[in-house]
């Protein structure tokens, strides 16, 4: 929570700055001087992506407890009395109501349920929810792929890592988990037959 307000004021204050700061640097000097500047301003600019880019994944370091299940690809974190939703990263579990949504939802809850866990390559998505791939801090198990694995849930065609593949490719071989069903639906055509009238994501 704090490193996303000052994330923001970062953010406002190098726009602020930075629709000055190379007429200054190119105002009428000598051509040595002009360059000297350039190369400072653009020292600015990266140096401040460098520093946002820090920012956006200092989830990494930190360790938060998980409180509660919200489906088979969403839970809810606590750290230092703060709440935070966190969608699984890469990953596609039944939609609410699909065929599996339960199991899925109890096996997620088996990983992690009250136990600490670490975020990694943690961004936010349009309803602004933090999107992470979830580490287990006891063992360091990537629980999205521990997911798929288990059958508990898909790759995403468009957003998995790719060795998630082959975890699934694995699961529908061994019939695990949802893969028992020879039919079973991707929650994306489910979604897409049934509206987001269930959906949870």
């Amino acid at each position: 929570m704090f490193n996303s307000i000052i994330v923001q004021w970062f953010v406002t204050v190098q726009a602020a700055i930075m629709p000055y700061a190379l007429p200054v640097a190119l105002r009428r000097r000598p051509r040595k001087c002009q360059l000297s500047n350039i190369f400072i301003w653009l020292a600015f600019c990266f140096g401040s992506f460098g520093a946002l880019a820090g920012c956006q994944y200092s989830a990494d370091s930190d360790s938060f407890r998980v409180q509660r299940i919200i489906d088979g690809d969403s839970i809810r974190v606590t750290a230092s009395g703060q709440a935070l939703e966190v969608r699984l990263a890469g990953i596609d579990a039944p939609e609410y109501r699909q065929p599996f949504a339960d199991q899925a939802r109890r096996r997620l809850a088996e990983l992690v349920l009250d136990r600490e866990v670490r975020l990694r390559d943690a961004e936010q998505d349009r309803y602004g929810r933090t999107v992470a791939v979830l580490i287990r801090a006891s063992d360091d198990l990537v629980v999205n792929a521990e997911l798929i694995r288990q059958g508990a849930a898909w790759a995403h065609p468009k957003y998995a890592y790719p060795g998630w593949f082959k975890l699934e490719r694995e699961a529908r071989s061994a019939r695990r988990g949802l893969w028992a069903d020879a039919r079973a639906i991707p929650p994306w055509d489910w979604r897409r037959e049934h509206g987001t009238t269930y959906s949870r994501k």
